[in-house]
């Protein structure tokens, strides 16, 4: 019995265990709220634009298939450069409006804008403001308590004595200063405001103020401190209840904006009531007029704008009481960005690429990605490459367009040629050719005194070979380009050499040439190549530098000797660009040595 209720106690617990619901942890359009989403389906971390630091919402917020937020339905936040005033900014960024250190009553000073939007008048504040306690000549007779050193009887007037103090304007106030002697005998003398119940006619309301009463003080002047609890305009304090909508700078923190225009500095009269020129011309919403840096759009007029226009795929735009644009049917089309595929008019969206690859695009490689513009971001294509780029990508290619890589049809095991690239990116040799030219090289090389100058060439190919096309190429000093040539002639047999010698040399050197000329007047420093047609066969030196006055070290080098192909040599250097060390290939030997002219030994013994 004991059994039976175990397992039936067991298989309770089994089947309620079964009931609870399992969380799988990070999984976007599941439902569930995640740590790292901002929202999933209807469930929202925050339900509207202000509790993500916006001021306006046009619509409800809504959840992305990316399990982020619909933040188009929101603008104007503290950070985006436009000062909203209805929502307590002052300032937004480097956007202060028209105000100023001096239009807030400061002396000077460069006004600037915190981070939250507040004015941040610390510059201002080192140049000081009425009120501040402490006097600035410049600006001010004196501050509050601060009189500079003044008193009524060192003001130069007709005062005798008395308290010299200081008005709310940061002048000196001589109310309390005494002028003579007559002062209380009941009738007007020059220089008194009054004396006794004698007011010269004046009262609270004929000194401006609202009300009270006027009364004169010992020293014969007005004691206004009944009127001045009532106020005056003037005294920047707004008395409502005398019709002042505002005083001096104190407006209440009523803007343009809050009366319902749409920007502009709102001001104070003398008379104490609201100058709206410059609100005016800014307009405000509903007047009828579009006023385009203020407003989207105008109820009553033709927008300007339509859906495509402001970046969506289609839909009606129409304008909100706010003169703002109403995008709901615009967003409900879509746009790029908005985390959502639409092939009709998108190649990708953000991470949506639709299942396609570099390599499906042609590319050898790469990660595709989506740009901004909703179009193929090909650029880590573009760094693999794809064959037409121009480009050759090596293991991919073997040559790409007029990109050859190193390759030449020598390369390729023929001896001339033109090598071309193939519309498949393979080599084309159907230009190269096999021949004698790689077997015809320069044997030696006499750089001697004076004009004692010859070039041996030796023919290692197994037939004889016509020199009409051929020639000597130099190039004096480094330069890059010919500086003169030498045309050869004649006929070379297989295995023989040819010997070319500048004309005027001595008579040693003469008996040894088979061709002789006047130009052939080279340096140790001038590059010599041997040239058949447009192939250059064997190189002398490195076209295009300067060694200074030879190539080599300071024994075996091109000047002031003689340079013989050392034996076994048969193949030229045909690469004019390559470094030149005479020891490699050639025996050097003291200027002018002939001996060796007319035969070049193959084989080594």
């Amino acid at each position: 019995m004991l059994k039976a209720n175990c397992f039936v106690v067991i298989s309770l617990m089994l089947m309620t265990a079964c009931d609870a619901k399992v969380k799988r942890v990070g999984s976007c359009g599941d439902g569930f709220l995640d740590p790292d989403e901002e929202c999933d389906g209807i469930e929202l971390r925050f339900t509207d634009c202000a509790s993500l630091g916006y001021h306006e919402q046009i619509a409800p917020l809504t959840c992305r298939e990316n399990c982020t937020l619909e933040r188009r339905v929101c603008s104007g936040r503290c950070g985006d450069a436009t000062i909203q005033t209805e929502a307590g900014e002052e300032c937004d960024g480097e956007n202060i409006g028209t105000y100023s250190c001096q239009e807030l009553g400061f002396y000077g000073g460069t006004l600037a804008c915190a981070e939250d939007c507040r004015f941040d008048k610390a510059d201002c504040e080192t140049y000081g403001r009425c009120g501040d306690g402490v006097r600035q000549e410049q600006d001010e007779q004196c501050d509050l308590l601060d009189l500079g050193g003044a008193s009524c009887g060192t003001l130069g007037l007709q005062f005798t004595g008395g308290n010299l103090r200081c008005d709310s304007h940061c002048a000196y106030d001589t109310t309390d200063c005494v002028t003579s002697d007559d002062c209380g005998n009941g009738q007007l003398d020059e220089g008194e405001e009054c004396d006794r119940d004698q007011l010269d006619g004046q009262s609270c309301g004929s000194l401006g103020y609202h009300g009270g009463d006027l009364t004169c003080r010992t020293d014969c002047r007005f004691e206004v401190a009944d009127c001045v609890a009532v106020g005056r305009c003037g005294d920047n304090v707004i008395q409502e209840e005398y019709g002042e909508l505002c005083d001096g700078s104190n407006l209440a923190s009523v803007t343009c904006v809050s009366l319902g225009y749409n920007a502009g500095t709102l001001t104070c009269t003398n008379e104490c009531a609201h100058e709206l020129a410059d609100c005016e011309a800014s307009g405000r919403c509903g007047d009828g007029v579009l006023q385009g840096e203020y407003e989207d759009c105008e109820p009553g007029i033709a927008l300007v704008a339509d859906c495509v226009s402001l970046g969506y795929y289609g839909g009606v735009l129409s304008c909100s009481p706010e003169c703002r644009y109403e995008l709901a049917s615009c967003i409900g089309v879509g746009s790029c960005g908005d985390g959502l595929w639409q092939s009709a008019f998108e190649d990708c969206d953000g991470e949506l690429l639709g299942g396609n690859t570099c390599v499906g695009l042609g590319y050898h490689g790469g990660t595709l990605a989506c740009s901004a513009e909703c179009s193929w971001d090909l650029v880590s294509c573009a760094a693999v490459g794809r064959c037409g780029d121009g480009l050759r990508q090596d293991p991919f290619e073997q040559c790409d367009g007029i990109d050859l890589g190193p390759a030449t049809c020598q390369t390729s095991g023929y001896d001339y040629g033109t090598l071309a690239c193939g519309a498949d990116c393979l080599f084309d040799l159907s230009d190269c050719r096999r021949g004698f030219l790689e077997y015809l090289i320069i044997s030696e090389y006499v750089e001697g005194f004076s004009n004692n100058k010859a070039l041996e060439i030796w023919n290692g190919y197994e037939m004889d070979v016509s020199l009409a096309d051929c020639r000597f190429d130099f190039y004096n000093n480094g330069f890059s380009s010919v500086s003169y040539s030498v045309s050869l002639s004649g006929t070379l047999a297989s295995g023989e050499s040819w010997v070319v010698c500048n004309s005027s040399a001595v008579a040693d050197l003469l008996t040894r040439c088979d061709q002789l000329t006047g130009t052939l007047s080279f340096n140790g420093d001038d590059a010599v190549a041997l040239v058949c047609g447009e192939f250059i066969l064997d190189v002398i030196g490195q076209i295009g530098t300067d060694p200074g006055s030879y190539w080599g070290d300071a024994t075996q080098n091109t000047m002031d000797h003689t340079l013989r192909r050392k034996c076994g040599i048969d193949i030229g250097d045909p690469n004019g660009s390559d470094i030149f060390n005479p020891s490699e290939q050639w025996d050097v030997f003291p200027a002018d040595t002939f001996d060796g002219l007319g035969v070049h030994q193959l084989t080594c013994k």
